[in-house]
């Protein structure tokens, strides 16, 4: 059983359908922005929930406008018994480990971009500016200390 086209239930427009329809396309949908970090990973919607009327009664309305779904397990389904309403700060306690991995000072790692996966970016006055994509860890670090040894330069720009 698919999806549930019926929508008789009269919810389409309320906060709770749209969080139900969001979680339904980060794991069904390949084409969705962040579906790599569900369904791309394995992670699915039970099948009773894949229709709205059987989501709602489990979960019921959001307590707040500022909550939204959470998964207890991070690397379990959306499913009853691992689903909870949160707060941003409550998830941001409950997140997985970042795999991030790191090069030189101002040199960072991103596996997911193949063509140029090498990120240069340096702190100014408090500030990070992004400095570019890259194919080589020794062309970000390059550009890296190219605009390192300007940092003078770059605090000394009038932008009128």
């Amino acid at each position: 059983m698919g999806v549930a086209k019926s929508l008789r239930h009269g919810m389409t427009d309320t906060p709770i359908y749209s969080t139900w329809e969001g979680m339904i396309q980060r794991t069904t949908n390949p084409r969705f922005k962040f579906w790599s970090y569900y369904g791309g990973r394995g992670i699915t919607v039970c099948e009773e929930w894949r229709d709205f009327r059987n989501f709602y009664q489990d979960m019921g309305d959001k307590p707040s406008p500022v909550h939204s779904l959470n998964r207890i397990d991070n690397d379990g389904n959306y499913e009853p018994g691992n689903v909870a309403w949160a707060t941003r700060r409550q998830q941001s306690a409950n997140q997985r480990p970042r795999r991030r991995q790191r090069g030189a000072k101002g040199v960072s790692f991103s596996p997911r971009l193949l063509k140029k996966p090498w990120r240069a970016s340096i702190y100014v006055d408090k500030r990070s500016h992004h400095l570019g994509w890259y194919a080589t860890e020794v062309e970000a670090q390059s550009v890296y200390q190219y605009c390192r040894d300007r940092v003078d330069i770059l605090k000394g720009v009038d932008h009128r």
